[in-house]
């Protein structure tokens, strides 16, 4: 499925639904798609921010 970009934002998460769909591969019709307890943009943070602590650790340790 293909949605087109635009402003539209169905579970009001901050992303569009464009995103969701053709860039995160989340749901635009439910502001937290894996049911965890936090949105969707929260979870790419934290997802962003443990690669980021696995890669400085990685430095420290090497």
């Amino acid at each position: 499925m293909h949605v087109e970009v635009g402003y539209a934002d169905y579970d009001d998460d901050g992303w569009s639904d464009g995103e969701e769909v053709n860039k995160y591969h989340t749901s635009p019709t439910s502001a937290d798609t894996d049911g965890d307890g936090m949105s969707d943009p929260e979870d790419e943070l934290t997802l962003y921010n443990a690669g980021a602590m696995v890669a400085i650790i990685g430095l420290i340790l090497n």
